[in-house]
Parts: C-alpha cells; structure tokens; sequence
C-alpha cells in the first residue's frame, strides 16, 4: 500500500486466528498508507477483529467513500459503538450503497447521519426493521433494496412505504407470512412499488415462502426486465413458469438451485417447455443436472429466440458441441460463442451459448 499512488477499494475479510485484533489498525496507520487512503471509494470490512479504531482512522482520512459494507459480530464488548459508524457515515458526502449487519452494539440510529440525497442502495437485517423504512423515506433517490435474514411479516411499515424510485428489490432468507397467518405486509408493499421495479432476486426461502412470492411478483411487478430466484422443487418451477409466461418485459433470468447440484429437473421441464417466452433475451439455469436428451428439447424450443443461453448438459463435449452447432444451424441463426465446461467431480458440463 505504500507504493501506491492511492487506492479505490479496501476490502478486508475475515483475519480470524491469523492476526492480532487491532493488527489492521496499526498496519493502516502511517503516513504513506493514510495519504493513499485519502481518496477511498469502496470500503468493505468483515471479519473476527476489533474494527473501532480501523473505523475512527478511516473516518479520519476518507470522505469520498460510496460504497460502505460493515459486518458486526459480539464477540468484542469494547468494539464499534452506532456513535462511530454515525460519524463515520456523517463525514461521508457520498454515500450511494451502504451494508451495515449491526450487532448488540450498533442500533440502527445510525441511518440519520447518512445523506439521504446520495443514498442509491441499501441492506436491511432483521432488528428495528420499521425504524429503518420510517428514515429510508427521507431517501428519495433510493432505487434498490435488500431484505436479508429477516421476519417480514413482523414489519408495520412495510405495508405502508413507498419509494418512487425503487427499481431493484432483492430479499434473502427471509420470512414473508408467518404459519399462523399467511395475510403478509410484502403484498401491499408491492402495490404501491411493484409497477416500477425492473429487476428482482429471491434466494435462499423456503418453498411455500418463495412460491408465494412468485405469485405476487406475477400480479404487481408486470414490468419485471430481469428475475433471479433460487427453485428447488416441482411446485415452485410451475409458479416459476407462469411468471414467464405473464411478465412480457422480462429480458433476463436466472434460476436454478443456489450452490448443490440437482436432478428434479429432467422429469419437469416440461413446465418450461410448454412455453415460449419470446421477449426472453438471456437465460441461465444453475445447478440443475440436464440430460443431454432433455438439453436437446430445452434449447430447441428457446434456442430460436434467445441471445444468450446457459444450462448444463451430461453427456460428451465433442458430442455436446455437435448437437448444438447442428440445432443452431436448423434454425438458421448464427453461433457467436460457444463454451462447454467441464464440471469436476459431476459428470456434467456446463454450455454457454451466445447467437445473434
């Protein structure tokens, strides 16, 4: 760091057991490495080591950051107070995405030092959810939103916020009805914002939670352009299909399992096939293991329209690529690109298809 002119990120992750707890602090603390942090835009810290001096010594020297990313834990009971993540934030004119997971230390009190004119993005945990939406009014320019780890139906104001500017919404292990009531705030939340959200992301919700979701995404948010969402079973993919067949803006997809490989599909893609969401433009399945017979159908029908394709296929490569330059010739579109990856440990490849 002391041979550089001056840097843009710093990123630190997680020096559990390699370093002294305040050994970052007195790293950063010199002359050459303050003046190279001088003009910090991104900022990112999480990790088993005491982050009250790191913090105090960067709100010292940086006041362009834009992008603020803190994860707290309670392991220290003389760590980072909210005062200095609000001084932090306070001293920052330029704050457009912020990421703070507070901890027993750090209330949410510190959203009222951030400059609600620059704001564009922001990740929301469970605790004091309604106290943050009740300030994120203040934001008018805030145009996307997390969800992460959170009882949504706990909220209050959920049902009662809207954002005109909201076009991104993403929301991560997270409850939205409750099993003894499935009335849930998301749906008036969606009313009043859903029209103007282009882009959504579900990942990591249980089955009946993320189908719901579906559902209400296919009747309020009919000007989705991309969709992201993590299917598991055979329920959530016929919900899945029929938000493909409604949502005429749709241009990007991206869905499959989250990070373990899975079967279910070749026996139910016939959801998908039945259908043929022409406005589609790029479409990626991940972590589903396709037959190359399956493959075969599956790109034969989306083939014809897509730009840009993305699926797995068992099967050899020479025999993979074969079968795709010869369906892409029937169809008389042009290859730009081509990539079969081999998947190790799977017995499976992974095809990348780009026509034009």
């Amino acid at each position: 760091m002391t041979k550089t002119q001056g840097i843009d990120t710093l990123r630190i992750i997680s020096f559990e057991h390699e370093f002294p707890v305040s050994y970052l602090y007195t790293l950063i603390n010199t002359e050459k490495t303050r003046r190279s942090l001088s003009r910090l835009k991104q900022f990112k810290c999480k990790g088993n080591f005491l982050k009250r001096d790191l913090i105090s010594l960067i709100t010292e020297i940086s006041h362009e950051i834009s992008t603020f990313s803190i994860s707290l834990s309670d392991d220290f009971d003389q760590d980072l107070k909210t005062s200095q993540v609000s001084k932090f934030l306070k001293d920052q004119k330029k704050i457009k995405k912020l990421n703070v997971k507070p901890n027993n230390l750090v209330t949410p009190k510190y959203i009222r030092k951030v400059r609600t004119k620059t704001l564009l993005e922001i990740k929301l945990f469970e605790g004091n959810l309604d106290y943050m939406l009740e300030n994120l009014l203040k934001c008018p320019n805030l145009r996307r939103i997390c969800f992460c780890d959170s009882n949504l139906y706990k909220s209050q104001n959920l049902s009662k916020v809207v954002f005109p500017n909201l076009l991104d919404l993403e929301i991560i292990n997270c409850n939205v009805f409750s099993s003894d009531d499935l009335s849930s705030p998301i749906i008036p939340f969606l009313i009043h914002n859903g029209k103007k959200i282009m882009n959504i992301r579900l990942s990591s919700i249980s089955g009946d939670q993320i189908g719901f979701l579906l559902k209400i995404s296919k009747k309020y948010c009919s000007n989705l352009v991309t969709l992201s969402v993590d299917i598991q079973d055979e329920p959530e993919l016929e919900i899945f299909s029929k938000v493909l067949k409604r949502c005429r803006s749709l241009k990007v997809v991206d869905f499959g399992n989250k990070c373990k490989w899975q079967y279910f599909v070749n026996k139910n893609i016939l959801y998908l096939n039945n259908i043929s969401p022409r406005n589609l433009r790029k479409l990626r399945v991940r972590y589903w293991k396709v037959d190359i017979d399956v493959f075969k159908e599956f790109f034969e029908n989306y083939g014809t329209f897509l730009n840009e394709f993305e699926c797995s296929c068992t099967g050899e490569e020479s025999d993979i690529r074969t079968l795709v330059i010869n369906l892409v010739k029937g169809m008389n579109r042009n290859l730009v690109y081509l990539l079969i990856e081999e998947v190790e440990f799977q017995l499976i490849h992974l095809v990348k298809v780009r026509l034009n």
